[in-house]
């Protein structure tokens, strides 16, 4: 955003400038977010948007880097971290936050985030917390160092406490599950207070996308499959 007098180099690169000057601009900014939280102003704003890949005719496939949740599916093996990989860095060059929750340290050595917790010792809410309070700084939860039982119990307070800084600073801008399946089965039903009614900045990873909570798949806006299994996959998906 730009107020009308602010420096031409600088109104080149808002996406939207006020008519107003000075403070009477900054009134015209608090007044179009409280009339509508600036959703008119979303087709302005594609410049933004995460490039994916390439359809088979050229075209860009790209992805809005907020209010959407993504289930990346695919068989093992199939390239489903190498995607999210590459996903995650383009959200880094662009200045947006990312919280991975890594249940069997495939993330371990990524060189994007801060990695918390290894197979001797178990990360702390706490910490995470403290890290993330820093706008530019990523991190990998690795839950290697809790017995495999106890992971989605502890996952879940993970969630709390991720969902609250959201609430509070609008940060993670993502949050990365990765085994999604493990953590967020199928029989898995959140408490009101663990995550709101529809899941926002979320990628989703799993093998198995039909073992995952219904409550959690209804909340999915674009399905990724990968490999080469797509209707075994998806068909039990689809008849829930």
């Amino acid at each position: 955003m730009a107020v009308a007098n602010a420096l031409p180099s600088l109104k080149e690169q808002a996406d939207w400038v006020t008519r107003g000057s000075r403070g009477a601009g900054v009134t015209e900014l608090i007044d179009h977010l409280l009339a509508t939280d600036l959703a008119d102003l979303e087709p302005r704003l594609t410049r933004h948007e995460i490039p994916l890949g390439q359809r088979e005719g050229g075209e860009t496939v790209r992805l809005k880097p907020y209010g959407v949740s993504v289930l990346l599916a695919g068989t093992s093996g199939g390239g489903k971290s190498t995607f999210a990989t590459g996903f995650l860095e383009r959200l880094s060059e662009q200045g947006y936050q990312f919280c991975i929750i890594d249940p069997e340290g495939d993330y371990q050595n990524f060189e994007g985030a801060v990695v918390l917790g290894n197979p001797q010792r178990a990360p702390t809410v706490e910490e995470t917390i403290q890290l993330l309070e820093k706008p530019g700084q990523n991190a990998v939860i690795n839950l290697l160092g809790i017995p495999m039982e106890s992971r989605p119990a502890t996952f879940e307070g993970f969630l709390t406490a991720l969902m609250e800084l959201r609430a509070r600073t609008g940060r993670p801008h993502w949050i990365v599950i990765d085994e999604t399946h493990h953590l967020l089965p199928a029989s898995w039903a959140p408490a009101l207070l663990t995550v709101p009614k529809e899941l926002q900045g979320f990628l989703l990873i799993t093998v198995h996308p039909d073992q995952v909570s219904r409550a959690v798949l209804s909340s999915v806006d674009l399905i990724i499959a990968i490999g080469s299994t797509r209707r075994r996959q998806f068909g039990p998906l689809a008849r829930r």
